[in-house]
């Protein structure tokens, strides 16, 4: 059974938090391979002030890390659709340039 008055009061006091540090290479590796947030039901993330659940609490020692976690994850995914779309492209060019034709 969860507390709920207690539950609350810890992710508010996890989100005011500005203290605390994470190793980076535990950072990049979350923003590369992602950060699953509770499977299923989380009765945590139900009762807590912005979703600041214990799950994310036991991860990230700060909202600012969880935020800056966001972050580098959409730079990496959007480095990723670059490198795809760059691999895809990339005989292209040489082609043309072979035969002499112009684009």
């Amino acid at each position: 059974m969860i507390d709920i008055k207690k539950e609350k009061e810890l992710a508010i006091a996890w989100l005011e938090n500005q203290e605390g540090t994470m190793d980076d290479e535990t950072l990049v590796y979350l923003s590369i391979n992602g950060y699953e947030e509770c499977a299923g039901f989380c009765a945590s993330r139900e009762y807590s002030e912005d979703h600041a659940c214990r799950c994310r609490r036991q991860t990230f020692p700060t909202n600012k890390h969880y935020e800056l976690y966001l972050d580098l994850r959409q730079i990496y995914q959007e480095w990723t659709k670059l490198a795809v779309i760059a691999s895809a492209t990339e005989g292209n060019d040489s082609e043309s340039s072979e035969t002499g034709e112009t684009q």
